[in-house]
């Protein structure tokens, strides 16, 4: 008798939601490295121990990843997931802010090219979840699996409205894809089975949400800062690429001043910034106005988060608390944005979830 051929596995399975949990990790890291510098410029960089003891912040950070990876191997639940992530960031975000003491002979925590080796770590760390998440659709598979473990969450604490929709769409687009029938059936059983728990994150996002003012939630806002957007790094692009070829430009008289930096890494690394942010904004912006889907928004919404979270990291490290400035534009259009992605995302169900591969066949 001729054994069942097994199903072929690939090399990783991806989980749905996990690409958002990396991308909230970093954006939780860097703005734990901003505050950090904030906090120790206004308090006149104190330090932590008596003598020759100097207990660096960096240790401190090293407890906080390690408390995130004790308790995510140790407990199970979507609210605990979400506590590693925030555990985890800030302990990332301490540990990265001391690089220059690590890389230095004197432990100089003000060393300048820190920026950089911050922005290449952020770099991987954004790229690299956008590639596993992009570089092609779901399978099967991994919809299932993704959806069997929100079912194990609803097993061990509930599950909210949201978390209980996206699995049932996860199992649906398995079943649509191939899988087998009788696991489809298990894990939707599971589903609909969980006992009903509140959604505190969700909660807390639409309080926040209501906090903005209601002329700050036109559409036409989507259209102003996404244009500044395009502006804003088209001038990046022209000066850096400028100041890069020139090797450096100044010009001043009485009524004039103009001067362009030249060739650093600093200025290599915010000329690549502002070439990735007009290449995301500048088509988005194209397809927003013909139709404004969600995807559209979406890389919008990218090209802000590059523009906010890695120039910011170069910024601060070269002009101090100018970068602030930078920093709250950033900010401002990454929350409008974030809004009417979230606006449109849940009109139009379709446009959000990417199409599905074929599951392999094997069976």
């Amino acid at each position: 008798m001729e054994r069942p051929r097994r199903a072929r596995h690939g090399a990783i399975t991806r989980n749905a939601p996990g690409p958002g949990a990396a991308e909230a990790f970093t954006i939780i890291a860097i703005a734990t490295i901003l505050i950090t510098r904030l906090y120790l410029q206004l308090t006149g960089y104190p330090q932590i121990g008596g003598g020759d003891l100097h207990i660096a912040h960096a240790l401190y950070g090293g407890a906080l990843m390690m408390l995130a990876l004790i308790i995510g191997w140790m407990m199970l639940g979507f609210g605990v997931r979400v506590l590693c992530v925030v555990l985890g960031g800030i302990g990332f975000g301490l540990f990265l802010d001391e690089v220059g003491k690590f890389v230095t002979k004197d432990n100089d925590y003000f060393y300048g090219p820190a920026a950089e080796i911050m922005y290449i770590l952020v770099v991987v760390i954004l790229v690299g979840a956008r590639i596993v998440r992009d570089f092609r659709p779901l399978d099967a598979r991994e919809c299932l699996a993704s959806a069997t473990a929100i079912a194990a969450d609803g097993v061990a604490r509930g599950l909210a409205t949201r978390r209980r929709e996206l699995g049932l769409s996860l199992v649906d687009r398995a079943r649509a894809g191939g899988a087998d029938p009788g696991d489809v059936g298990n894990v939707r059983a599971l589903l609909l089975s969980a006992d009903p728990a509140s959604d505190r994150v969700h909660a807390a996002q639409q309080r926040a949400l209501r906090l903005i003012p209601g002329w700050f939630r036109s559409p036409r806002w989507v259209s102003v800062v996404g244009w500044l957007l395009v502006l804003g790094s088209f001038l990046g692009v022209s000066f850096g690429a400028l100041g890069v070829l020139l090797g450096g430009y100044f010009y001043e008289d009485d009524e004039v001043h103009v001067e362009l930096a030249g060739l650093s890494i600093a200025t290599v690394i915010l000329l690549v910034s502002a070439v990735l942010t007009l290449g995301m904004a500048l088509p988005a912006m194209v397809a927003y106005q013909r139709n404004r889907n969600v995807w559209s928004l979406r890389w919008l919404c990218n090209a802000a988060l590059v523009f906010t979270l890695l120039n910011a990291l170069v910024d601060f490290a070269t002009e101090g608390f100018g970068a602030l400035i930078n920093l709250s534009i950033g900010l401002f259009t990454l929350t409008i944005l974030t809004y009417h992605l979230d606006l449109a995302a849940r009109s139009n169900a379709a446009d959000e979830l990417p199409a599905i591969a074929p599951a392999d066949s094997g069976r």
